[in-house]
C-alpha cells in the first residue's frame, strides 16, 4: 500500500471539527488563529450547517476545504467534502436546508441515499461518520433496523468511512477497524468541539495543498490516506458540551441562512457569518 511519504513535506488537517456554528465552542477566528499558531489545517463540519466552513474558506489562510457533518432521517451522518464553497452551498440548499428541524441540530428529514446522490452529482467526496458510534448512528443499529441491504447501499456512495473519531469511547474506534479490509478509503478526525483537541487526529496532505481543491484531490487521487490517530478527547466533557448547547439550541431554534431566492446561481448568494 502506497502512503504519503512520511519525508515529503506534509501537513495534518482534522477532517472532522465544529464551531459554534452548531454544538462546539470556538469562532472561526479562534479556528483560524489556532490553526496558523499550530501550522494544522482543519475542516469545518459542522451538524447541517455550512456558515462555519464557507467563512474559513473564504479567509483563505488555513488549509481546509468546504465541508459539513449532514444528519439525516435514517440516523446516519456523513462528512461531506467538496472541491470548492459554491458546490457545498448549492448542496446545502437542494438537499439540507429543505429538510431542517427547527429544534433539533443533527437530524433532519433528509434521507440519506437521495443525499448521498445530490452529494456525489456536486463533486462531493463523502465519509461515513463514526460508524460505530452509539445509537442510530452505528452500522450495527442500521443493519438491524432498516437490514443489511440499505447498509450496503449507503456503503456503495460513500468514498470513505471514519475509522478513527476522536470524540467517542476507544472501543468504538476498534469496532471500525474491520472496515479496514474493505475497497474504501479510510479517514481519521478529532471530532472537536473545543479548540484544545483540534489537530489530535486527521490525515496527512502534501504541504502544498493549501486550496479546497487542491485537499480535494488529493482525497480522490491518492491510493491510500496516510492518517494521525492521535489523543482522543475527553467523552465526559465532550458530552457535556453537547448536552448544554443541543439543549440551548433546542430551546431557541435553528437560526436560518439568509439566502435570498431570487439570486439564480448559489455561487451568487451571500449570507452573515457570526464568526
Amino acid at each position: 500500500m502506497t502512503f504519503l511519504d512520511q519525508q515529503q513535506p506534509r501537513r495534518l488537517v482534522d477532517m472532522h471539527v465544529h464551531t459554534r456554528h452548531s454544538d462546539g465552542q470556538p469562532t472561526v477566528s479562534e479556528v483560524e488563529d489556532f490553526c496558523l499558531s499550530k501550522a494544522i489545517g482543519a475542516v469545518i463540519t459542522d451538524h447541517n450547517e455550512i456558515r462555519g466552513s464557507m467563512d474559513l474558506c473564504e479567509r483563505g489562510k488555513v488549509s481546509t476545504m468546504a465541508g459539513i457533518e449532514v444528519g439525516t432521517q435514517e440516523g446516519f451522518e456523513f462528512l461531506t467534502y467538496f472541491p470548492d464553497p459554491g458546490a457545498l452551498e448549492e448542496f446545502y440548499v437542494r438537499s439540507v436546508e429543505p429538510h431542517l428541524l427547527n429544534r433539533f441540530m443533527v437530524r433532519s428529514r433528509v434521507r440519506s441515499l437521495p443525499a448521498l446522490e445530490t452529494a456525489r452529482s456536486l463533486g462531493a467526496w463523502i465519509s461515513l461518520a463514526h460508524p460505530f458510534a452509539f445509537g442510530r448512528k452505528s452500522l450495527t443499529f442500521q443493519s438491524r433496523k432498516r437490514g443489511e441491504d440499505f447498509c450496503e447501499q449507503v456503503m456503495e456512495y460513500v468514498d470513505a468511512v471514519e475509522v478513527f473519531n476522536g470524540g467517542i469511547p476507544a472501543g468504538a474506534n476498534r469496532k471500525a477497524q474491520p472496515l479496514r479490509e474493505t475497497a474504501k478509503q479510510l479517514t481519521s478526525g478529532s471530532d472537536s468541539h473545543v479548540l484544545s483537541t483540534y489537530g489530535t487526529s486527521g490525515v496527512w496532505f502534501p504541504v502544498e495543498a493549501t486550496q479546497p481543491h487542491e485537499l480535494h484531490e488529493h482525497l480522490r487521487e491518492a491510493e491510500d490516506l496516510s492518517l494521525e490517530t492521535g489523543t482522543h478527547c475527553s467523552v465526559t466533557r465532550t458530552v457535556f458540551m453537547i448536552v448544554v448547547n443541543h439543549s440551548r439550541f433546542f430551546l431557541r431554534g435553528r437560526k436560518r441562512l439568509r439566502l435570498p431566492r431570487e439570486a439564480g446561481d448559489a455561487r451568487d448568494r451571500r449570507f452573515a457569518t457570526d464568526s
